[in-house]
């Protein structure tokens, strides 16, 4: 998948030796432990939009890993592990994504988070998970995830050094000469006719 980086996966045990549990076949960008030890890896063979794996940290390789969830559009970045749930971050298209799945029944929610945001840094706190969320008119903040589902920001949440508040943010597509759709995020004074009659700043990258 263009844009991610794959690793082989060593650890280290008890016995303080390291071991390999996967290949750079494996396809490997995230992983991080469940509190009762077992290792949850995001992998992206055979999934180009990348899955799951629970694994033993013992474990030979991840060919006895069992797949948790599967992606179906976009891209998985980052999963954290609390031990009733898996927390997982993606991004589709630019904005990200946000979900969860109950490790003992499997369901998928998402989580509510701004339309056109970025989610990173996720960190288990208990039951609950840690994360940085970003907007265009909002700087870094850590919010909270509960185990409900519910978010809210934490005395870490920043201010931004100027008010946006008559700023819209909206998302739309451009569609190119090969008909392939382009993904198109725009910045506007809310109030403004969008009538091309505006002097406008274009950036795109890709």
């Amino acid at each position: 998948v263009t844009g991610v980086q794959t690793c082989a996966l060593p650890i280290s045990g008890a016995d303080r030796r390291w071991r390999a549990v996967s290949t750079y076949a494996d396809r490997i960008h995230d992983a991080a432990f469940a509190p009762d030890g077992q290792l949850y890896v995001v992998s992206h063979a055979s999934a180009p939009h990348g899955k799951v794996l629970r694994t033993s940290p013992d474990a030979p390789s991840l060919a006895r890993g069992t797949e948790i969830y599967r992606a179906t559009e976009g891209n998985i970045q980052q999963v954290a592990v609390t031990p009733t749930q898996l927390v997982v971050s993606g991004i589709i298209g630019g904005p990200s994504s946000l979900r969860t799945i109950d490790l003992r029944t499997g369901q998928v929610r998402d989580v509510a988070i701004p339309s056109v945001s970025s989610v990173s840094q996720l960190v288990s706190a208990g039951d609950d998970i840690l994360f940085v969320q970003e907007r265009y008119v909002e700087p870094p903040s850590w919010h909270r995830l509960a185990r409900d589902g519910s978010v809210q920001p934490t005395p870490l949440a920043g201010r931004p050094v100027a008010a946006f508040g008559d700023v819209v943010v909206s998302r739309g597509e451009a569609v190119s000469k090969d008909g392939t759709r382009v993904p198109v995020t725009v910045l506007h004074r809310q109030g403004v006719s969008r009538d091309g009659a505006r002097p406008t700043i274009l950036y795109g990258y890709g």
